[in-house]
């Protein structure tokens, strides 16, 4: 998966120039792409505090195929949305069993929006409805957490 990014921010800008031309593989914006579920730039914070949203899922069918199918519908649906600073979806961390560590989950999507108002529109597009409509039936629990900051 590779990430095209439409437009910057002056921030953003500088930021990819400043590592793209320091960074000795040459790869520039592929570096700020951690793997396939995760594409992340910088936001200015001091502008207007972000809202993570992190969602849980307990799947009836956990099978890999199921795992991979709600990942994929994740990026299909969720990603590719205005005002989205960082996007992950991801399977449980299999091996992370210590004892403060939840592991009643199969997927976990977080998103980090550049506000509370690209949240809020986000919330309300099709897509989003879309992603809700063709995964929940296997659905056995969700869980969300908001944080703003």
């Amino acid at each position: 998966m590779r990430a095209e990014v439409k437009s910057l921010n002056g921030s953003s800008r500088r930021y990819l120039d400043k590592h793209s031309k320091s960074n000795k593989s040459g790869r520039g914006i592929e570096n700020l792409i951690e793997n396939e579920s995760t594409i992340s730039l910088r936001h200015n914070r001091a502008q207007t505090p972000m809202i993570t949203h992190t969602v849980f899922f307990t799947l009836r069918d956990s099978s890999s195929t199921s795992v991979q199918a709600l990942i994929a519908a994740a990026r299909t649906h969720l990603a590719p949305h205005d005002g989205i600073s960082h996007f992950s979806a991801a399977p449980r961390a299999l091996g992370m069993d210590r004892s403060v560590t939840d592991t009643e989950f199969h997927v976990a999507i977080c998103i980090a929006f550049e506000s509370r108002a690209a949240h809020d529109l986000y919330q309300a597009t099709p897509a989003h409805q879309c992603f809700i409509d063709e995964c929940q039936e296997n659905w056995a629990e969700v869980r969300v957490f908001d944080s703003e900051g």
